[in-house]
Order: C-alpha cells, then sequence, then structure tokens
C-alpha cells in the first residue's frame, strides 16, 4: 500500500468495501439436496471469490444477506457459510443461496455481525456497520431455474 499503515479499524472499512465485490451469482445443479423441484420460482447461488491476500488477518461473521427486487421487496437467502476465517479466503465458497420469486432483481443487502483482525499482538475486535451495506447487481429470476452466472467481480 504505498508505505502507509493503516489503523485496524481503516484496514476494516478497506477490506469490508472490497467485500461486496468478491461474490459471484450462479446457477448451481448440487445443492441443496432433497428439495422439491422448482415450480414458480427460481434459484440464485452467491459464491465468494477468492479474496485479497491482506485479508488473510481479517475473520467476520454475516448475519444475513437479502435479495432486493426492483420493488424493494426483500427476500432472505440461505446462508451455507456465516464465518469467514482465512482458510476460507484462498478459494471459491459457496455463501448463501434462495428460491426467489420470478423477477429482476437489483441488489443483494449484506449484514455482518461481527468482526476481527489477527494482529501482532493477537485478535483485535473491529467496528462493523450497524446498516447493511447495499451491493447493487442485477439479475433476472426465471420461473423453474436457476440465473446464468454472473460476477460480482469488479
Amino acid at each position: 500500500m504505498h508505505g502507509r499503515e493503516f489503523h485496524p479499524k481503516e484496514r476494516l472499512i478497506h477490506i469490508l468495501t472490497l467485500v461486496p465485490f468478491l461474490f459471484l451469482s450462479g446457477c448451481q445443479a448440487t445443492l441443496p439436496k432433497f428439495m422439491p423441484p422448482l415450480e414458480e420460482e427460481g434459484e440464485v447461488y452467491l459464491y465468494t471469490q477468492p479474496f485479497p491476500q491482506e485479508a488473510e488477518r481479517l475473520t467476520f461473521t454475516i448475519e444475513g444477506i437479502l435479495a432486493i427486487s426492483g420493488e424493494g421487496r426483500e427476500f432472505p437467502l440461505t446462508l451455507t457459510l456465516a464465518e469467514i476465517k482465512a482458510s476460507d479466503t484462498r478459494r471459491q465458497r459457496l455463501l448463501a443461496f434462495g428460491r426467489l420469486p420470478p423477477g429482476a432483481y437489483v441488489a443483494f443487502s449484506l449484514k455482518i455481525r461481527k468482526a476481527s483482525l489477527r494482529t501482532e499482538e493477537g485478535e483485535t475486535g473491529l467496528l462493523v456497520p450497524n446498516t447493511p451495506s447495499r451491493i447493487d447487481f442485477p439479475v433476472n429470476v426465471s420461473r423453474k431455474r436457476p440465473p446464468c452466472s454472473r460476477s460480482f467481480s469488479r
């Protein structure tokens, strides 16, 4: 970072601003098992992409993720990975999925419950926003099928 040392709270803000852009929305054929076939709804799957190397010292817990429709309605997704730790940041991981009514979705909302940063002195608790972070990312959900793969990465 060009020689500037960031305070742990500044790092959290910097890293949490990057986190929303580290997701992938796409098709998934194997999860979840034993669910009834799609009828009037479609599916969405969110994946993490590998995080930047500097995020390896960060651990955070996700309280919830919502899909936001074009009309502003919110639909909760099922979390499959609520706590993100160093071992989860190196590769793509399924983060959340959900069955949604067909239609246009304009964003996802991500609420972080807690976060910490591993430092030379040990774990340091970090301040997290009180309100969810909105990630503007349009997805069209079709009846009886998941959307085609699209990446949040920018």
